[in-house]
C-alpha cells in the first residue's frame, strides 16, 4: 500500500484467490463497474472533506467495459486487460498476472489520507469488493441472496446524481454493502465515507 497525503493512496489485493479463468473476475468487474459512481463517492469522503481529487490517475472503467461483461460468463485477466490497457484507472489489472510473486490488482480510486480510520475502510471496501467476486456466486445457497445484488449493468461515474437517482433512498450503497458484508460493523465501519462525501454537489 502506498499512500501520498492529500493526494491518492493505492491499495493492492491479491488477487489469487480469483484464479486465472473463471467467473470471478468476471463478477469482480461487474461489482466495480456496476457500482461505479457509489465507489467514487466514497473515495471522495473522510479527512478529504468530501472532495474527489480527480480522474486523471484513477480514471473510471464501466464506460470502456463491454456489455457482454455483464452477462454470466468467464473472463480472465489476461482478456480484461485488452480493455484496460493502462494502469491510470480506478481499478487497476496490470498487476494481475497468476503464478507470479506479485499477483495483485490495485484500487487506485481513494483518495490519499493519514487518517488511520480512513485508510482501514479503504482497505476493507477494496478487500470486500475481491472477496465478494472469489465467493458470492448464485450456485452456492449461503451466498444465493447477495449474489442478487451484483448489477446487470454499468452505473458509471457520474451517473447516479444525473440521473437523480439514489438521491432520496440511498438505495445503491445499501445494496453495495449488503453484497460485500454479513455483519453490521462491517458496513459501519466503512459507510461513513459515503457519508462524509459532497460528491458531485
Amino acid at each position: 500500500m502506498l499512500c501520498e497525503a492529500l493526494h491518492k493512496i493505492h491499495i493492492h489485493i491479491g488477487a489469487d484467490p480469483l484464479d486465472s479463468r473463471s467467473y470471478r473476475w468476471n463478477r469482480l468487474l461487474k461489482i466495480f463497474s456496476g457500482f461505479e459512481d457509489v465507489l467514487y463517492r466514497m473515495a471522495s469522503g473522510g479527512q478529504s472533506r468530501g472532495e474527489f481529487r480527480g480522474t486523471q490517475y484513477a480514471a473510471p472503467i464501466a464506460s470502456i467495459i463491454p456489455s457482454n461483461f455483464f452477462r454470466n460468463r468467464q473472463t480472465d485477466e489476461t482478456e480484461i486487460k485488452q480493455h484496460i490497457r493502462s494502469r491510470y484507472h480506478g481499478l487497476n489489472f496490470q498487476n494481475a498476472n497468476p503464478g507470479s510473486d506479485k499477483n495483485t490488482v490495485e484500487f487506485r480510486l481513494w483518495n490519499g489520507s493519514l487518517d488511520c480510520k480512513q485508510i482501514q475502510a479503504n482497505v476493507k471496501m477494496s478487500m470486500g469488493i475481491v472477496h465478494a467476486a472469489d465467493i458470492v456466486r448464485r450456485t452456492n445457497e449461503s451466498t444465493r441472496e447477495r449474489n442478487e445484488l451484483i448489477p446487470g449493468g454499468p452505473m458509471k461515474y457520474g451517473q447516479a446524481v444525473a440521473t437523480e437517482r439514489d438521491l432520496v433512498d440511498h438505495t445503491e450503497i445499501r445494496r453495495l454493502l449488503d453484497l460485500l458484508f454479513v455483519r453490521n460493523k462491517d458496513k459501519a465501519a466503512v459507510l461513513w465515507l459515503y457519508a462524509s462525501s459532497e460528491w458531485q454537489g
